[in-house]
């Protein structure tokens, strides 16, 4: 039997080691090819459309923060998070930035934090575990006795 005249492509009538069309197989050549290009376009489109950022707004109940010390160890705590980890210091310049920039809001009155984060980056549990760490109760995240005790006064 001689080898199948024709295109090698995808599907077809095997001989040998490689794969041609049949003959009269123009219509078959131009629906792979058609598909082809319908699948080279769909993935072209779902990578462009990738999240690399999703912004969120949430708000952490710190029942213990009483006055703007309290405060201050708050948003450095989130700050911490936010920015560089919970093993490095964040300077006094990105708190005020973090702060001006809406990114984190504090209302004592209500004894609330409300920050804007990158989801994809954090959660909220992180955010939570930060407070805490810094000696305060956040949402259902109980306070470090750790944190609690190395509070100053003002913020007992």
């Amino acid at each position: 039997m001689g080898k199948a005249k024709g295109r090698p492509c995808f599907a077809s009538v095997r001989e040998g080691s490689r794969l041609y069309f049949p003959r009269g197989g123009g219509k078959l050549a131009g629906m792979m090819r058609l598909l082809m290009f319908l699948a080279v376009v769909l993935l072209a489109g779902s990578i462009s459309g990738c999240r690399r950022i999703d912004m969120r707004t949430v708000t952490i109940q710190v029942p213990a923060m009483k006055n703007s010390a309290c405060a201050d160890r708050v948003i450095e705590a989130i700050g911490r998070e936010l920015y560089s980890g919970p093993d490095q210091d964040v300077s006094r310049q990105r708190i005020r930035d973090m702060l001006s920039s809406g990114e984190a809001v504090v209302d004592l009155t209500n004894r609330t934090v409300t920050v804007r984060y990158d989801s994809l980056r954090l959660s909220l549990k992180n955010l939570e575990f930060a407070v805490a760490e810094a000696g305060f109760d956040a949402n259902n995240t109980p306070a470090s006795e750790e944190a609690v005790k190395a509070l100053p006064p003002e913020c007992l």
